[in-house]
């Protein structure tokens, strides 16, 4: 039976199933992963620097990051909402 090192593919030796090219060994007791810490950061934090990232990149000298997409929209509901309570006003208003 053939069979070949899982790291580089090369045949391993059949009488001790070592890879003689980079010296796998099958039976060598594999160390436990260690669990990464949770992370701490924020939501824009994570997302930094990639196509998920929500921040407006505007071409600055000093390389300020913009102006938040979250935060365009909260200001422009809120002008939305005071619109629509002066056109409410003004229409009961008028009677």
């Amino acid at each position: 039976m053939n069979t070949y090192c899982p790291e580089c593919e090369t045949e391993l030796d059949q009488t001790t199933g070592v890879c003689p090219a980079c010296r796998w060994d099958p039976y060598l007791i594999a160390p436990k992963p260690t669990k990464s810490p949770k992370f701490e950061g924020s939501i824009s934090d994570r997302y930094r620097g990639t196509p998920y990232d929500s921040q407006w990149q505007v071409a600055t000298a000093e390389g300020s990051p913009g102006i938040s997409r979250a935060r365009v929209f909260v200001i422009t509901m809120m002008l939305g909402v005071g619109a629509f309570y002066g056109v409410i006003l003004a229409v009961m208003g008028g009677d």
